[in-house]
């Protein structure tokens, strides 16, 4: 899994938004688990899900946090959500927020692809 301590997990979340910073494509990560009794793809993708949709919010839903700081990446931002109809910006952000969340949630490969084990 991703880790079991508090600590591991922050730096481990920390270190993987500083990535999101930095690449210009989700092609760019690449992260290989070893397979071990209990550790699955499966198992990571959820540790991973878990991580992209964030804190709760007030209401009881999820902030999915990591959405602004792939939006804040431009890069990053024009690879995943492409903007082909030049849609306000607004809107696109709007648009683009939804498909996240139902990437996570589905956990779809447009999203979870850098996820491997061996």
């Amino acid at each position: 899994m991703l880790s079991e301590d508090g600590n591991g997990k922050n730096s481990f979340r920390n270190q993987f938004l500083a990535y999101l910073g930095e690449i210009n494509s989700i092609d760019n990560l690449k992260y290989v688990f070893k397979n071990r009794p209990g550790i699955s793809l499966t198992a990571i993708k959820d540790n991973f899900q878990q991580m992209f949709r964030g804190n709760y919010t007030i209401d009881g839903t999820y902030r999915y946090e990591f959405f602004d700081i792939i939006w804040s990446n431009q890069g990053l931002k024009n690879n995943l959500f492409p903007n082909p109809s030049n849609i306000n910006e607004s809107t696109h952000k709007i648009n683009s927020k939804i498909n996240f969340q139902n990437w996570v949630e589905t956990q779809n490969n447009v999203l979870f692809s850098f996820i491997k084990t061996k």
